[in-house]
């Protein structure tokens, strides 16, 4: 039995030497280059009929060949579900508690590989036409995305309201430039006209309502929409530049970029990882941390727990126990 505690002991010591900071920064990443590093979330676009409707199958031909040519850079899976088989989880696939009271319908379902949670974005009855197709693949915002985010430390998108809170759009404005005066990598602003139609599955995606106040959230790596979005009620500057520097702390083994968001349905042409930009090759071994704007104002910045310290003391306090004991052991039979 002592034999078992002083091997589970010196286990957890190793165990918080293989939880070091070596180790859990995974090749030394921050969580804005470790985004690029990994595939995208990859959302599913479904066809949804009944398994003897012919239209059903006629619009999955037809969205197949649609599609084909922007197969290898789109998030977006094409599948066909046919709603009178029972054997469909229709929740855990597409999020949607059940088949949809009426078919053909395609539904636009969105994937959370992190949470491996599946959510409803949007759907179109029976199918999506020439121009809301162009609109799923791409719109004004999605297609400069990539460039900027490729070149740029991060982006932010601010979608005003009906009647725009001024304060919320100043912030915004002033917590970029102040960034972008203090850190070696850009952040970009982009603002969304929520009555734009183009732009109805990036809105529906990030959840924006109708009648819902001023939205702000920010987007990294290969499109990342961090969770959860700036919260507009209480926004200042420094809760802006705070949220920003998450992306710059260490990534680790335990909790990559993957953690932080879901990945935006668009196009990520092979033309914006060649403009590429990592902020390891701007800033190198620098302590970012010291000299970020949220740093300088004394917030403080998600870090990762500290598993090596909690293994470390579990271990340790064992071997102490088990000294007392043996040394109390000793003494007894000393004395007797």
């Amino acid at each position: 039995m002592l034999r078992h505690i002083v091997l589970l002991s010196l286990f957890c010591i190793q165990l918080g030497n293989s939880y070091s900071p070596d180790v859990l920064a995974c090749d030394d990443d921050n969580v804005r280059d470790n985004a690029f590093k990994y595939g995208r979330d990859q959302h599913v676009l479904c066809v949804m009929a009944a398994s003897d409707d012919p239209q059903g199958q006629a619009i999955y031909q037809e969205l197949e060949s649609r599609l084909a040519k922007h197969k290898q850079y789109l998030n977006i899976d094409l599948a066909l579900a046919h709603v009178d088989d029972p054997s469909v989880n229709w929740k855990a696939r597409y999020g949607i508690p059940s088949a949809p009271p009426s078919s053909p319908v395609v539904v636009l379902a969105g994937y959370h590989k992190a949470e491996d949670r599946s959510f409803y974005i949007k759907h179109w009855e029976p199918k999506p036409e020439m121009e809301e197709l162009d609109a799923l693949l791409q719109s004004p915002t999605r297609k400069l995305l990539p460039f900027s985010l490729a070149k740029n430390y991060a982006a932010l998108i601010y979608v005003p309201a009906a009647e725009p809170n001024e304060k919320i759009q100043s912030t915004l404005q002033e917590a970029v430039e102040t960034w972008n005066t203090s850190y070696p990598m850009p952040v970009d602003l982009f603002q969304v006209d929520r009555n734009d139609a183009s732009e109805a599955v990036l809105l529906s995606f990030l959840g924006v309502r109708p009648g819902q106040g001023d939205w702000a959230g920010i987007v990294f790596g290969r499109g990342k929409a961090m969770q959860p979005p700036l919260d507009t009620e209480e926004l200042t500057v420094e809760s802006v530049h705070t949220q920003l520097a998450v992306l710059e702390t260490a990534c680790t083994c335990l909790r990559t970029a993957a953690d932080y968001g879901v990945d935006i349905p668009m196009l990520w042409p092979p033309e914006a990882d060649e403009q590429l930009i990592t902020l390891f090759s701007v800033a190198g071994d620098e302590d970012l941390l010291d000299t970020s704007p949220a740093s300088v104002s004394g917030e403080v910045v998600l870090q990762s727990t500290p598993f090596a310290a909690i293994f470390y003391t579990f271990g340790a306090l064992v071997l102490l126990v088990l000294t007392a004991a043996a040394v109390v052991f000793v003494r007894s039979k000393t004395r007797g």
